[in-house]
């Protein structure tokens, strides 16, 4: 790791004082580029609008619960995924923990929930008064994602990594983006590898997108729409995240940035027989 280099601005007489982060364009961006201070920031109000959501859930009708999880809570939870999703899964562990929360919220068991609470424990029967592991134990939450077809954050960030990667190598806009991608001389669709830091933007790029690239068979993106390519993307995510124990979660469907690099855990798909003849 490089030394730090202190230096300080000045302006004029004054001198500027030297700021561990800022915002911009929403999105908070600290002196080591960690994204930490954003995550937690986006945690905070992500409980906020969760709880707006309990308040007013008895409200609403069931057939725009859906609806309103993807304005009050997914649109925040998206913004800018592609820049701070591929922090740490430490780091992003809070907002899992907190979309969990959510999806129990909108649609989870709520009649039973109560249930729990409406009486208190002397008015219960003898053998309910004492409160085991049972009681306190919290819904499970992955038969909720998949029956919503709902991708938790960290399949987000692959879902949302993969889309405008694509986009980039497809129209080669905005060119300030496709400059920085390691393109290989031979083959316009393969991102060469960086060694270096592991959480450098460039190498999660190569590393998801080559993945990818084999698991689709993307050697042509000319052949490709991007709705094809978009549906096929979150279609394939879901199923990767529905596969193990249909109620606890493993780790290879919360990310499923190792399942893509595994030949067998699904089949592979091929884009460009999905297309139409005219446009294949």
């Amino acid at each position: 790791k490089s030394p730090r280099i202190e230096f300080s601005l000045h302006l004029g007489s004054k001198t500027i004082p030297r700021m561990t982060q800022t915002k911009f364009l929403g999105v908070i961006i600290d002196e080591e580029l960690s994204w930490k201070p954003h995550i937690i920031d986006l945690t905070k109000r992500l409980k906020m609008h969760t709880g707006s959501i309990n308040r007013i859930m008895d409200n609403i009708p069931k057939h725009i619960h859906k609806s309103l999880y993807h304005t009050l809570f997914e649109s925040h939870l998206h913004y800018g995924i592609t820049v701070w999703g591929g922090s740490s899964y430490a780091k992003v562990e809070p907002l899992l923990k907190v979309q969990k929360k959510c999806l129990r919220i909108m649609f989870g068991d709520r009649e039973t929930y109560r249930e729990k609470f409406q009486t208190c424990v002397r008015s219960r029967r003898k053998q309910s008064m004492i409160l085991g592991e049972r009681f306190f134990r919290k819904e499970d939450s992955k038969p909720l994602f998949n029956s919503q077809g709902i991708l938790t954050v960290y399949n987000s960030y692959i879902y949302h990594l993969l889309l405008s990667t694509f986009k980039v190598l497809k129209y080669r806009t905005p060119s300030s983006i496709h400059s920085l991608l390691p393109i290989s001389k031979r083959k316009d669709t393969l991102l060469l590898s960086e060694f270096g830091s592991t959480s450098s933007y460039t190498r999660n790029i190569s590393t998801v997108w080559n993945a990818a690239r084999q698991k689709f068979k993307l050697f042509d993106l000319s052949q490709v729409k991007i709705s094809t390519f978009k549906n096929l993307l979150k279609k394939t995510i879901l199923g990767y995240q529905k596969l193990g124990d249909r109620e606890s979660w493993a780790r290879i469907e919360i990310d499923v940035t190792v399942a893509l690099k595994t030949p067998d855990t699904l089949q592979d798909f091929d884009c460009t027989g999905l297309l139409p003849s005219d446009e294949a």
